[in-house]
């Protein structure tokens, strides 16, 4: 079954674990899926794998919240 919800990618660009090419090779790998849901990718400048939470998390709060009051999420492919 396609999977309808929506996708925030959250990445530090200093991320000493997980390149930061890998998640953009995951956006465009999900955005090449027919019928996929919406996918936004964020970076965040200076953010290390461990920092990185500190960085995103209200981000990520707002994110969910605006998902809950039904706001549209961003899709990133289309763009």
């Amino acid at each position: 079954l396609p999977n309808q919800a929506p996708v925030i990618i959250l990445h530090g660009d200093q991320d000493e674990q997980i390149p930061i090419i890998s998640s953009e090779f995951l956006l465009s790998q999900l955005c090449g899926m027919p019928d996929h849901a919406p996918l936004e990718r964020r970076v965040y400048p200076g953010a290390t794998h461990s920092s990185a939470v500190l960085d995103y998390f209200d981000d990520l709060i707002a994110w969910l919240e605006a998902r809950v009051e039904g706001e549209a999420a961003v899709d990133q492919c289309s763009s």
